[in-house]
């Protein structure tokens, strides 16, 4: 009976050793060989590169689209600050208006920001009414308690305000 024992497990031993050779042998017959690894990761970042390069000419097309809006903004803006202070006999700035924002900045203890444009443009006959806030150009310096400067000019006497963040701005006061 012990030879039987035996001769069985070594039988096993013999069974169980082909199937693990047929068993790589067959991963190997399955497996993808290594150039053919290298050439399909090799397309897949060729792909990636002309990917990366449509966004790159897609971002320079914006960029060079905000170069001339700006630019165009900017020459608009000369121009209508040239015709402001190109004043008529009467005292009035080109819009009609005897109230002439001369200076406006929104600030912090570390940074400030030129709002002057944005404010001139809301100037509705003789009066501006407006929030001293982030809507008026943008946020200076997140998180930090903003102030508004405005120095102006009305019926020929300049005066200067200073408002906090959320402040409501009406010029001439009331």
């Amino acid at each position: 009976m012990d030879e039987l024992i035996a001769e069985n497990q070594r039988l096993s031993n013999l069974v169980a050793q082909a199937n693990g050779s047929q068993s790589r042998r067959n991963e190997q017959l399955n497996a993808p060989s290594v150039p053919e690894e290298r050439a399909k990761e090799l397309l897949r970042l060729r792909t990636e590169a002309e990917v990366l390069r449509q966004q790159s000419n897609e971002i320079e097309t914006l960029r060079e689209d905000t170069r001339q809006v700006r630019g165009a903004r900017e020459n608009g803006l000369m121009t209508q600050s040239a015709g402001q202070a190109a004043k008529t006999n009467s005292g009035l700035t080109s819009n009609g208006s005897e109230l002439e924002i001369l200076k406006a900045e929104y600030w912090t203890d570390r940074t400030n920001m030129d709002v002057a444009a944005e404010l001139r443009e809301r100037i509705r006959g003789d009066g501006l009414k407006a929030v001293a806030s982030n809507n008026i150009k943008g946020d200076p310096e997140f998180g930090q308690v903003k102030h508004l400067t405005l120095v102006y000019r009305l019926a020929g006497v300049t005066r200067t305000n200073e408002f906090r963040e959320g402040d409501l701005v009406i010029l001439p006061g009331q």
